[in-house]
């Protein structure tokens, strides 16, 4: 034994001297064998983006394009002669049947083309690209499921010669609706919500040493260095999809039709925390339909229009010049010294031979000249201290850190900047000589809701991972108070008297009591509107381009939330009045949104013949129908089963009626039938 183990030993190191000096291994083994590793990319879960509910707005779900390499062991077929001449007979009669299923799931081909493809592929050396085949893209995982189950392919990818190449697809279950918000990826190019938070959403990519198999296959290098991917956090808005699409729906119906309108925006905020509940964008395409594809609510700046007379009103009645709505100044036939007369209110005094204007029917009737004289008469002298309290308000700043990219901040002409003329202190008080957004709009309307706490508007609630949260956001204040609760109060009564009185007349059929304003604006020409009018309100023929706005909260006595509609018209000579169109599409939304709240809903009025509800025990005496007018269906089924019968119902709530009268004597066994309602 000592001398065959001797033997054994001297014959394997006479083995390894060889193999390491001698030997010269097959270039085929050796690339197997001594095969380099490569990096490999783990790529990570992009995080979904949900509503404030948990229902998907955007989730990435696996997508799958097919090949088939044609000529798989087509090489090792020839060389076993006979045998692999039968052999290669049986693949192609696999093929053939193969093929006869293919068009139901790639209908571009029938059965005969891609029997046709495959064989010329398989044999035809020659051809260019002959190896791997297109089948289709766009695959599901359910079919695909099904594909590798068809013959050739249910023997694997070496034997059968399937293709799966996977790539994970963006899909948004809703569509377009809140697009412009959502956002969306094409081409690494990211929008909204999806680039604001690309980094979160996308997470971190890891990688691995891998070589490759004689096979094809990966495996991995564990004797190299690995790090692991990490999955993307989810996204949860702070959308309502329903309020959303009620929204979407309401401005749709309104402005649709009305092809002058080339855009609009709605948005829906929640008071107390500035939660953004709902944001509708929709612009005009060269087709004439109505698509979200661009944000007016953050980057379009326009001149605000008559909704921004409530600022002015506000700086008056905080520094003490305005004591209250039933204060009266001079109508003066509507001229203000240093500034041009305004033409509505000077028709408006002709007409009345008023020489008295209070402040609420200015504000009812959104008079220019009130707010003009409001402010030339008591800030002409200290134009500084007007414009300090707007950016009290902060118009004219860009919201820090706000959850889309793009927002503009708007302007304000102060006296500071170059070409300011003392007129514009006037102008600006009617919401001229200024850009401002709708974004800044309704934030400062929401502080006046909210008792003068001015809330930082936002659309991300927080970041989550398999439902837990990693990272809490949520509400913060811009400013604790730009006004006295008092001030708020005397606003808000004026904006209800708007409704019911003034031009926000449109709004008052509402369910809910809406304190909101109209305006109306003339937009700034650009130079695709009028080369040689840019800049100016009106083109060489008279045209205009509009903007109206209707900005308020609701309901009134207890403000839940404020909403927005304003519409973009392009030139026209129709005036497009805030108090049309935009109340009409805020009426629509707070209908539909007291609908669906039960908020709002109203107690259920005595109408119907509800039955007494009593407390009677549910008993049955053998022989006896029972009386079961008013239980309900548990106690109805025992008291009828108990006497001896058979329940049959139909309904939810309590017994209305039954089949047999009360008292009536029947054999048991018999079924009795009652109805629930």
């Amino acid at each position: 034994m000592y001398t065959l183990l001797l033997i054994l030993a001297a014959f394997l190191t006479y083995r390894l001297v060889y193999l390491q000096i001698a030997y010269d291994m097959d270039d085929r083994i050796e690339s197997i064998v001594k095969a380099k590793p490569s990096k490999d990319y783990i790529e990570p879960s992009r995080g979904t983006i949900l509503s404030s509910d948990g229902r998907l707005l955007a989730t990435s779900v696996p997508n799958y394009s097919l090949y088939m390499d044609c000529t798989v062991r087509h090489k090792e077929f020839k060389e076993k002669g006979d045998k692999g001449a039968k052999m290669e007979q049986e693949w192609i009669d696999s093929a053939r049947v193969l093929c006869q299923e293919l068009p139901k799931f790639f209908p571009e081909k029938n059965s005969d083309e891609y029997f046709r493809m495959i064989k010329e592929a398989r044999y035809k050396e020659s051809t260019p690209g002959r190896k791997h085949k297109k089948l289709g893209e766009n695959v599901d995982y359910n079919t695909l499921q099904q594909i590798k189950k068809l013959p050739l392919f249910n023997q694997g990818s070496n034997r059968g010669g399937l293709i799966v190449e996977e790539k994970l697809d963006r899909q948004y279950p809703y569509g377009s609706l809140g697009r412009t918000v959502i956002g969306y990826t094409k081409e690494d190019k990211y929008k909204g919500l999806e680039g604001k938070f690309d980094a979160t959403l996308r997470g971190q990519r890891g990688w691995r040493w891998i070589r490759h198999t004689d096979r094809k296959m990966k495996v991995t290098d564990n004797d190299s260095t690995r790090v692991d991917s990490n999955d993307g956090l989810d996204l949860r808005t702070t959308l309502n999809i329903d309020l959303q699409d009620i929204t979407d729906r309401a401005l749709r119906e309104t402005i649709g039709t009305d092809s002058l309108i080339v855009g609009g925006v709605a948005i829906v905020m929640e008071v107390e925390t500035g939660a953004i509940r709902a944001m509708v964008n929709l612009k005009r395409d060269s087709y004439g339909h109505l698509g979200e594809t661009y944000n007016y609510a953050v980057a379009h700046a326009d001149n605000p229009g008559s909704v921004f007379k409530l600022a002015t009103l506000m700086n008056c009645i905080e520094d003490g010049y305005v004591k209250g709505l039933d204060q009266t100044i001079p109508t003066n036939h509507g001229r203000i010294a240093n500034l041009p007369e305004d033409k509505h209110i000077g028709d408006y005094e002709r007409e009345t031979r008023r020489s008295e204007i209070s402040i609420l029917h200015g504000l009812e009737i959104s008079s220019n000249y009130v707010f003009a004289y409001l402010a030339m008469n008591n800030y002409r002298q200290d134009p500084e201290k007007f414009y300090d309290h707007l950016y009290r308000y902060k118009f004219g700043e860009t919201y820090a850190d706000f959850d889309l990219e793009g927002m503009t901040g708007g302007r304000l002409r102060t006296k500071d900047q170059p070409g300011w003329v003392p007129t514009d202190l006037g102008t600006t008080a009617y919401g001229y000589s200024m850009q401002q957004t709708p974004l800044h709009i309704i934030t400062f309307y929401n502080a006046i809701a909210n008792g003068g706490k001015m809330m930082m508007p936002y659309l991300v609630e927080s970041f989550e991972t398999e439902g837990r949260v990693v990272e809490k956001r949520g509400p913060r204040v811009l400013n604790a108070s730009i006004c006295s609760k008092a001030t708020a109060d005397t606003l808000r009564r004026g904006l209800v008297s708007v409704t019911q009185h003034g031009t926000g007349s449109n709004v008052k059929g509402a369910v809910a009591l809406v304190a909101g304003k109209t305006g109306t604006a003339r937009g700034t020409l650009t130079k695709e509107d009028s080369k040689t009018r840019a800049g100016m309100d009106t083109d060489s023929d008279g045209r205009r381009k509009y903007t109206g706005t209707y900005v308020g909260f609701f309901p009134a006595e207890n403000p839940k939330y404020t909403m927005l509609v304003t519409v973009y018209t392009g030139l026209t000579r129709t005036v497009y009045y805030g108090g049309n169109k935009p109340a009409i599409t805020v009426r629509k939304v707070v209908n539909g949104l007291c609908s669906m709240d039960p908020y709002w809903r109203e107690d259920i009025k005595q109408t119907g013949g509800v039955p007494t509800m009593s407390s009677r025990p549910a008993e049955g005496e053998s022989g006896i129908v029972p009386d079961v007018m008013g239980l309900g269906l548990k106690d109805a089924i025992y008291a009828i089963e108990n006497a001896g019968y058979r329940c049959d119902f139909e309904g939810v709530g309590h017994v209305t009626a039954q089949s047999i009268k009360a008292g009536t004597e029947l054999k048991a066994g018999n079924i009795i039938k009652i109805t629930l309602k």
